[in-house]
């Protein structure tokens, strides 16, 4: 009986325990699937606060954007307000006989880097390029890099501005306005050839525009050639024409300005006697012939542009006047160490002319002996 008592209790103690064990087993298990949807659960939350961040991110991102176009659509919308106002202020293109000594376009307002309105849009998408180019500023107008807005619109990328600038080219040559034109290459501005070859149909006004550019620019650069030479006796002969004395080179100068960094008092008496209106003439950075002079130090070519009613109180962009350069005399004696010489190829030209017209002077007096010599006989048997 004892045995049996031991061995039933030793059963029930069996059960129990493997009882307790399985109960430990499934708590175990249990405790571990609560583990594992934990980590799941934790996982998602982190998932859904990093979803939440991006999204937050990119909203703050679409946000900065947003703002940023609008300030850029504001700053455009003051810069075409100035535009219109300063339009507004000036007089009327009204019809006027031009004085010979009076300037007749006027630079528009530029800034420290000789910019003016137009270039500054002219890298701003959306900007309404052909109403300030109405309003008068000039697409040949350059900056202190010597950049146009076209320039400047290609660049940057922005197919669209330098599309309007060239259009306006366009329109100007479908509506034949060859003063425009003419005006614009004086001024510098170099992308015309191209866009007069995509004209095809042309009126014969606009085929002898056409045809007469390259000999035009030609004599641009011939004259400022010349100039930079100091020969009087040349300039004289190739600059005849006041259109021509104020044409600019790609940094804004006329032949006044390069004649000052020659330092050719004769050659720079000539010019401004006969043309007073290059006197006023402004570089790309609004800088006269007498800031140049200023600059240089030089006071013969500072009494003789004073006598020829130059202005010394005039400003340039970074709102000097020409007394100012005596102090800040290095970038004008720079442009003049800078001066390019003229090419071999127009010394040679320009010596086959003389030699050509000397030749041609020898023969018109031997041919004018000649016919003495044939004369004399006649008038002897005549005589007779």
């Amino acid at each position: 009986m004892h045995i049996l008592y031991c061995n039933v209790n030793f059963l029930l103690i069996c059960a129990v325990s493997e009882t307790y064990f399985v109960f430990q087993q499934e708590a175990l298990i249990e405790n571990l699937k609560q583990a594992e949807e934990e980590k799941v659960l934790e996982a998602e939350r982190k998932e859904r606060i990093k979803t939440e961040q991006k999204q937050l991110e990119e909203e703050e991102r679409q946000r900065k954007i947003k703002e940023e176009e609008e300030k850029k659509k504001k700053e455009q919308e003051e810069l075409q307000r100035k535009a219109k106002e300063a339009a507004l202020a000036q007089r009327p293109n009204l019809e006027t006989v031009t004085e010979e000594g009076e300037e007749e376009t006027p630079s528009k307002e530029k800034d420290s880097k000789g910019q003016t309105e137009l270039h500054r849009l002219a890298a701003q998408e959306g900007a309404d390029m052909r109403t300030l180019i109405n309003m008068g500023y000039s697409i040949a107008e350059r900056d202190a890099d010597q950049k146009t807005a076209r320039d400047i619109a290609e660049v940057a990328g922005i197919t669209d501005n330098v599309q309007a600038i060239d259009n306006y080219v366009r329109d100007l040559l479908k509506e034949e306005n060859v003063d425009e034109l003419e005006q614009l290459v004086l001024e510098g501005y170099d992308k015309l050839e191209s866009i007069l070859e995509s004209i095809t149909d042309q009126s014969e006004d606009l085929k002898q525009f056409t045809s007469s550019l390259p000999d035009y620019m030609k004599k641009i650069q011939e004259v400022f050639s010349v100039v930079q030479k100091g020969v009087l006796r040349d300039v004289q002969q190739t600059l005849e024409r006041k259109k021509i004395a104020t044409a600019r080179d790609n940094m804004g100068r006329c032949p006044l300005h390069i004649a000052v960094l020659t330092e050719n008092n004769d050659v720079v008496e000539y010019i401004a006697k006969s043309f007073p209106a290059t006197v006023k003439c402004k570089d790309h950075m609004n800088r006269t012939p007498l800031h140049y002079a200023m600059g240089l130090n030089n006071e013969d070519l500072v009494t003789l542009l004073l006598a020829n009613d130059a202005d010394t109180t005039v400003k340039d962009v970074l709102k000097r006047t020409p007394s100012d350069y005596r102090e800040h005399s290095d970038v004008i004696k720079d442009m003049k160490d800078k001066l390019s010489p003229p090419s071999v190829q127009q010394e040679s030209d320009g010596k086959e002319e003389t030699q050509q017209q000397e030749l041609s002077t020898q023969q018109e007096v031997q041919g004018g002996e000649a016919t003495q010599q044939e004369q004399q006989p006649t008038q002897q048997a005549v005589e007779s």
